[in-house]
């Protein structure tokens, strides 16, 4: 679902980073302004996805928090699970499901996950586009429903089996 974001007529004419490590900081209308260090507190796609991290870094400007790499890997689900589990660390089974995929082959392996399956968009923050399905009483259309849904966020889409409590 397209959302309007709000528009902010009264900030800054201009706002530039320039590349320069040995003096860290901004340009704002043609004034430099030191920067110290940044906080970047972000949610979702262009900002907790690596992207503004690199920009830091390119710009020599000190940052707090997890850098590019881990950034850009804990963004993406289906990237994460299948680097998490190339390092032998457990983790739930998914079906991942992107432009090239056969959904209906998805749909029947996504289906054999367990009882509870969630499906998320694979690059969006941590719960935009989610949805829980009950695979007995939801079903397959249900699911085909949740696929769209997290579609709308992401043409990438991960259904990870739920875990459920030992």
């Amino acid at each position: 679902r397209a959302v309007d974001l709000p528009v902010i007529d009264d900030g800054p004419e201009s706002v530039v980073i320039p590349c320069d490590p040995d003096r860290p900081g901004v340009v704002i209308d043609g004034e430099f302004h030191a920067i110290d260090v940044v906080f970047p507190v972000l949610h979702g796609p262009w900002g907790e996805d690596g992207t503004i991290q690199g920009l830091l870094e390119l710009a020599g400007v000190p940052y707090v928090g997890s850098g590019v790499l881990a950034s850009a890997l804990c963004m993406d689900k289906i990237t994460l699970k299948t680097v998490l589990r190339a390092a032998g660390i457990t983790v739930s089974d998914w079906v991942a499901i992107d432009g090239g995929s056969d959904v209906e082959d998805a749909l029947t392996r996504a289906l054999g996950l367990g009882s509870v399956v969630f499906v998320k968009p694979s690059r969006a923050g941590s719960s935009v586009g989610i949805s829980r399905i009950d695979v007995q009483r939801d079903g397959r259309a249900g699911l085909m429903a949740a696929i769209e849904s997290a579609r709308a966020h992401d043409p990438r889409v991960i259904i990870e089996a739920g875990v459920l409590d030992a």
